[in-house]
């Protein structure tokens, strides 16, 4: 599960909700579907798929997340968090990709 471009990240970097450099001075390199789809397919892996999720998880977590820290709020989140991947997720910032060489 890798950085993907999405203009739902754009958009969180322009709101400092992310960043496109590390606190370590590292660049995020965000990864397009389709481009990797297609260098893949180039050196011989015929069937390739890919889901797109939203997520994020802060380096230091804000103190009010603890409110999920008991199950029945973790479990509320969790079904939350899925209905609005179903909506949302096509433009998620998260790239899941698999690959199968066929040659």
């Amino acid at each position: 599960m890798d950085p993907a471009r999405a203009a739902l990240t754009r958009l969180a970097v322009r709101l400092k909700i992310a960043e496109d450099v590390e606190e370590a001075g590292n660049e995020v390199k965000r990864l397009a579907p389709r481009e990797v789809a297609t260098v893949l397919k180039e050196y011989g892996f015929g069937e390739v798929a890919w889901l797109r999720t939203l997520m994020y998880y802060p380096h230091r977590p804000w103190r009010w997340l603890g409110v999920f820290d008991n199950a029945p709020m973790y479990f509320g989140f969790r079904i939350a968090f899925g209905v609005a991947n179903l909506g949302l997720g096509h433009w998620g910032n998260k790239l899941s990709l698999a690959a199968r060489r066929t040659r």
